[in-house]
């Protein structure tokens, strides 16, 4: 049986609205039909709004098996990328070892290899990581694992940044920069964010503020983002204030703007360790008073 309660109850926690959930995949009507009917859409329009919904195969039909077998990868990759997201790495690589990985498509092998090069990290296993991530750089590129190419580039220039190997890291980095992202899924908008987060924090520290802040407003000017999520927006908009008040050539009083926002995401999100910094910020550039931008 079809249930399409959960689909009406995920997208409501992503405070989506029906025709969020089916831009670029079907019309809204059909979302209506799932949510209010049960009735269940073809296949692929099924497996795309489970993505965008985080959500697996399993978690929408009463009767998994009645299901093609075909779907079982991708409904596993899925799951294991959650586990990952989640730093529930044992039980993402146990999973990881159980899959079937003939005949993929370029898009289901990067996203393997990273998520391999992030179990990798967690055991310590930094060569191991290097590898996999390499493995995507070798893929040909297309627009199907640009994200992927994207995130493995950062994630290289984070290992080699940690190794004090300055000039490697710098490369990745670069190179990570001018790679187009455009995330469809919630998890993917969720690896773009953490990652670009990064980017942007290691622009910053190197005192490159225009490159810092042109990676910030990807996400703070992006009016088209289907995928309203609030998580990392809070750390977007502190690094925002951080850049503003280390800047000279910068507008001061945009700073107020920035604050504002990031205390407010971060109230929302419960990240007391930013309301900490926050404070701490306001304090060291003696800042006693927020002024809402006019």
């Amino acid at each position: 049986m079809f249930l399409g309660n959960v689909i009406r109850d995920h997208r409501k926690q992503l405070h989506l609205s029906q025709q969020q959930l089916a831009t670029g995949i079907c019309t809204q009507t059909v979302i209506s039909r799932m949510e209010n009917q049960n009735i269940s859409p073809s296949v692929d329009v099924l497996i795309q709004i489970c993505r965008r919904l985080d959500l697996t195969l399993n978690d929408v039909y009463s009767e998994f098996q009645a299901l093609p077998s075909s779907n079982l990868l991708n409904d596993k990759l899925i799951q294991i990328t959650n586990l990952v997201q989640q730093n529930e790495f044992n039980q993402a690589n146990e999973l990881l070892l159980s899959l079937k990985t003939n005949d993929l498509g370029s898009y289901q092998q990067a996203q393997l290899a990273f998520l391999r090069g992030r179990i990798a990290l967690s055991t310590q296993e930094g060569d191991l990581a290097v590898f996999q991530f390499n493995s995507i750089l070798t893929m040909a590129p297309n627009q199907h694992n640009a994200l992927w190419n994207f995130l493995a580039n950062v994630e290289l220039g984070q290992i080699y940044q940690e190794k004090q190997q300055i000039e490697i890291a710098q490369h990745y980095f670069k190179v990570a920069t001018g790679i187009n992202v455009s995330p469809s899924t919630l998890t993917e908008t969720l690896y773009y964010r953490e990652s670009l987060l990064r980017l942007s924090k290691y622009f910053s520290e190197r005192k490159e503020f225009d490159q810092s802040n042109k990676l910030i407003n990807l996400v703070l000017n992006n009016n088209r983002d289907e995928l309203v999520v609030a998580q990392y927006t809070d750390e977007f908009y502190y690094l925002a204030a951080a850049n503003t008040l280390l800047d000279t050539s910068s507008n001061r009083n945009q700073a107020s703007h920035f604050l504002i926002s990031a205390i407010a995401f971060a109230e929302y999100n419960q990240n007391d360790t930013l309301i900490q910094k926050i404070t701490e910020l306001m304090h060291q550039n003696q800042i006693t008073e927020l002024k809402i931008k006019s």
